[in-house]
C-alpha cells in the first residue's frame, strides 16, 4: 500500500476505532508526541479509509492524528484502504495497532470483546481471533454483559476507586441493582484479595479452590505367578565357643534352607 500525503482538515477520528476512551496520562503521552514528531518527524503513517463524502476516517493513529493538530501541520502521510474494506477488518486492524503500540483501556477491551462475541457467537472464536486466552475473553466479556455501566469508567481509574478485572468480575455476580451500593462498601477495603473476600460473602461464592493434580488409582488383578525363591548354594559359617570358624552341617543347613523358603513364600503371596 502506498503512503499518501492527506490535509489534516480532511481526516476525523473513525467511529470504528475500539480506543474509544484517553486517560489523563495518554493526553500527557500526546504532548510528548507532539514533540518527538516535531524533532523526529511521523515515523509511522496514518491508517485511513475514504468516507462516502471524500473525507478519511482514521482507524489507526488517533493519539498521532492529535499529536499533529498541536503542531498545526497541513498535511499528514496516510496508508489508505480500500473503500470495499469491512467494518470489522477495519475494527480488527484498529484493535491490532492500538493493542500493539499503547496498552488498550480495561474498558475498551470489554466492548471490543464483547461486540466480537455478538458477530462470532462463541468466546472461543473471540480468543482465537485477538489471540488472547479464552478465559481472559470470558471474563472481559462477562464485565461488560453484566456490570452496570456506571462501574465500567472505574475499571481505568487511579486509587482506591479503581476495579480490577478480578473484582470487577466478581462484582458483575451482584444484582445490578445492587451493584453501585456494594461498590461503595467495598472500594475503601484495601487490598484486591480483601475486595474479593468481601464480595463472596454477599454473593455467596466459595473461595477459589486451589489447583491440585489427581490421579485415579485402578486396582490390577495380576494373574497367579509362580513364586519364585533364588537358591542359596553356599552354606554359611558360624563360630564355635573357641571362635574358630565352622561350617553348618549340611542336614541342619537344609532344615534352615526349607524355614526360609517357606517364609519368602508367604511373604510374597501377602
Amino acid at each position: 500500500m502506498n503512503v499518501v500525503e492527506i490535509p489534516i482538515t480532511s481526516l476525523y477520528v473513525s467511529s470504528k476505532n475500539v480506543r474509544k476512551t484517553i486517560s489523563v496520562e495518554e493526553e500527557t503521552d500526546i504532548v510528548s508526541l507532539a514533540r518527538d514528531i516535531e524533532s523526529n518527524g511521523l515515523l509511522s503513517p496514518l491508517c485511513v479509509r475514504e468516507d462516502i463524502n471524500g473525507s478519511y476516517e482514521v482507524f489507526a493513529g488517533q493519539r498521532r492524528l492529535q499529536a499533529l493538530k498541536m503542531l498545526d501541520v497541513d498535511v499528514v502521510p496516510c496508508i489508505i484502504y480500500d473503500k470495499d474494506t469491512t467494518d470489522e477488518d477495519i475494527e480488527n486492524l484498529s484493535f491490532s495497532e492500538n493493542n500493539q503500540r499503547n496498552a488498550m483501556n480495561q474498558k475498551d477491551k470489554c466492548m471490543y470483546y464483547h461486540k466480537l462475541f455478538t458477530q462470532l457467537g462463541s468466546i472461543e472464536a473471540v480468543a482465537k481471533k485477538v489471540h488472547v486466552k479464552a478465559e481472559t475473553v470470558e471474563k472481559y466479556i462477562k464485565v461488560k454483559e453484566f456490570l452496570v455501566p456506571e462501574l465500567l469508567d472505574n475499571l481505568d481509574k487511579k486509587g482506591m476507586t479503581r476495579l480490577t478485572m478480578d473484582v470487577a468480575n466478581q462484582l458483575a455476580k451482584v444484582e445490578k441493582k445492587e451493584q453501585v451500593k456494594v461498590f461503595q462498601e467495598i472500594k475503601d477495603v484495601g487490598s484486591t484479595k480483601q475486595k474479593l473476600d468481601m464480595l463472596r460473602i454477599i454473593t455467596d461464592a466459595p473461595p477459589p479452590k486451589k489447583k491440585t493434580v489427581t490421579t485415579t488409582v485402578v486396582p490390577v488383578v495380576a494373574e497367579a505367578q509362580p513364586v519364585i525363591i533364588p537358591l542359596i548354594t553356599n552354606r554359611p559359617w558360624i563360630y564355635n565357643d573357641k571362635q574358630e570358624k565352622i561350617p553348618i552341617p549340611e542336614a541342619l543347613w537344609g532344615e534352615i534352607q526349607e524355614i526360609i523358603y517357606d517364609y519368602l513364600a508367604t511373604e510374597e503371596n501377602q
